[in-house]
């Protein structure tokens, strides 16, 4: 899970999942709780298998 403060600058961001062995499906969620006015984005999201 990764949290952003009020103050956080956009910016790329790269994280790292660990799958359970033997996961053949996985789901991502993004979830925004701001409590102001300004804008928020999630964009060009990629995944890779390693």
């Amino acid at each position: 899970m990764k949290t952003c403060t009020a103050d956080a600058p956009s910016r790329a961001e790269k994280l790292t999942l660990q799958a359970p062995p033997g996961a053949r499906t996985a789901q991502i969620r993004f979830r925004c709780t701001a409590g102001d006015n300004w804008f928020r984005t999630v964009d060009a999201v990629s995944l890779t298998a390693s």
